[in-house]
């Protein structure tokens, strides 16, 4: 990358290509923080190719501009290589997706062709979840080398003034439906549309049952509803908690490509999506 280059002209970010990186989950990958030994190990591959002082004022101005803090004005070997250090360091205790476009900038300045495989397999190696790629346009960005799960949503209490009221969370919910829609209108994300709509559909439910049942986990939710005697709407809710049991059971099943009878298609999706939003509008005509 030459020096008077727009970053934004030839790299997306995390945010930008993955942005719901943070309700990600699996087994063994990182995806919402840094591998504890990635830091040291892309240090040590930048190491290989850094020679010049004006090569590691360059590599600090880089890092300095994503972490949005004052470019150094240290020269000399040592000097720049103690602030080297320091950004680095800085970096891995900033914002997940800030630390990954740190180390994107890092690949367009000194790892491309051969040196960009020689990341990502230390990327693979720390366990990291994403890689790094160039698209049609010659972009560098992030793709996931795994597939995730979805974490629990969190729910937000009502009567809280951190939380949503039931209307918000009914709102938000019918956003969630409606973006699951728009997934599988678009056919976007290569095979992964159904399963990302299928993510929207499972967070529009369930915090909506979190809200009912006031927790904050949607597993805690799910028990305490299924416990609970709620006068007049006992079948709704059961409605509810088989529509969130049902689907969680089959993002799972694709998540993993399990061959199942769980396993849902396209049209599946729009009726349960639509079958949401009757769940979400008779709460919200009880308000």
């Amino acid at each position: 990358m030459e020096d008077n280059t727009d970053i934004n002209d030839v790299y997306k970010s995390l945010e930008e290509m993955v942005p719901d990186w943070n309700t990600f989950d699996h087994p063994t990958a990182f995806l919402t923080q840094l591998p504890s030994t990635l830091p040291h190990a892309l240090w040590e591959l930048l190491d290989q190719y850094i020679h010049h002082n004006s090569e590691y004022k360059y590599v600090c101005t880089v890092l300095a501009s994503v972490l949005d803090i004052p470019v150094t004005t240290a020269m000399g070997r040592d000097p720049l290589l103690k602030e080297l250090k320091e950004l680095f360091a800085q970096l891995d205790a900033a914002k997940f997706d800030r630390a990954l476009d740190g180390f994107g900038a890092l690949a367009l300045a000194y790892c491309y062709g051969d040196r960009l495989e020689e990341m990502n397999s230390i990327f693979a190696e720390c366990k990291l979840g994403y890689k790094l790629v160039n698209d049609t346009l010659n972009k560098l960005h992030w793709e996931l080398a795994v597939k995730p799960t979805t974490k629990s949503p969190t729910i937000k209490r009502q009567g809280s003034n951190q939380g949503a009221s039931l209307l918000e969370t009914c709102v938000y919910s019918l956003k969630m439906t409606s973006s699951a829609r728009d997934k599988l209108y678009a056919k976007a994300d290569g095979t992964h549309y159904i399963q990302e709509a299928l993510g929207d559909c499972i967070t529009a439910v369930g915090l909506l049952l979190g809200l009912l049942s006031g927790e904050m986990d949607i597993q805690r939710a799910k028990t305490k509803l299924e416990r609970q005697e709620c006068a007049g709407i006992n079948t709704v809710i059961g409605d509810g908690l088989f529509i969130w049991t049902h689907l969680e059971r089959c993002y799972k099943s694709l998540a993993n490509n399990l061959p199942t009878n769980s396993t849902v298609s396209e049209d599946e999706v729009f009726y349960w999506s639509d079958r949401i939003d009757a769940f979400i509008a008779f709460f919200q005509k009880r308000l």
